[in-house]
C-alpha cells in the first residue's frame, strides 16, 4: 500500500458491523430528511437538492482537509450525500417526469461519467491532489447512487492512486 492509499484509507472508518449500521441510519435519515425539505417544506426537489449541495460541498471541503478520521465530520457527509441524493433522485424522477427507470439511468449514467472522468484526469500529481480526488469520487459514488444505483465501487481509494 502507498502513503496516499494509507492516508486517504485512514480518513475512513474501518468497515465493520457498526459501520453498516450507521450506514443504514445514515441513508433512511437522508431519504426521510430529504422528504421533509423538498416536499414537507415545500422547497422543491431542484431547490432542495441545490441547498443540499451547498451543504454536500462545504463538508466534503471539510473533509478533504482533514488530517486524520474524524466520525461526526464523515457521517456528516454520508448524511449530506443521501440528503442530496434523495432530492436529485426525486427530481430527476417527479419533477422532470422520467420515472424511477429514467431517473436510475440518468443518476447510473453520471456515476459511468464521474468514473470516467476520474480515471481519466486523475492523475497523480501530488499526493494531497490524488487524495482530494479520491476522496471526491468516493463522494460523487454515494451522491450519485444513493436512491436508485444499489451496486457499489470496490476499491474505490486504488482508482488512479497506485
Amino acid at each position: 500500500m502507498t502513503d496516499t492509499q494509507s492516508v486517504a484509507l485512514s480518513k475512513v472508518p474501518e468497515v465493520t458491523l457498526g459501520f453498516w449500521i450507521i450506514k443504514i441510519f445514515a441513508t433512511t435519515l437522508g431519504e426521510v430528511g430529504g422528504n421533509a425539505v423538498t416536499m414537507q417544506l415545500g422547497f422543491g426537489y431542484l431547490i432542495g437538492s441545490a441547498i443540499f449541495a451547498a451543504v454536500l460541498i462545504v463538508l466534503v471541503g471539510a473533509q478533504i482537509m482533514a488530517k486524520r478520521f474524524q466520525p461526526f465530520l464523515y457521517w456528516a457527509v454520508i448524511v449530506a450525500t443521501t440528503l442530496t441524493g434523495t432530492a436529485l433522485a426525486d427530481f430527476f424522477d417527479r419533477s422532470l417526469g422520467i420515472g424511477y427507470l429514467g431517473g436510475s439511468l440518468s443518476l447510473f449514467s453520471m456515476v459511468i461519467v464521474t468514473i470516467g472522468l476520474y480515471a481519466r484526469f486523475g492523475l497523480r500529481t501530488d499526493r494531497r491532489l490524488a487524495e482530494s480526488r479520491g476522496l471526491l469520487l468516493d463522494h460523487d459514488h454515494v451522491l450519485a447512487n444513493a436512491r436508485h444505483c444499489a451496486w457499489r465501487l470496490d476499491g474505490r481509494y486504488r482508482i488512479g492512486l497506485q
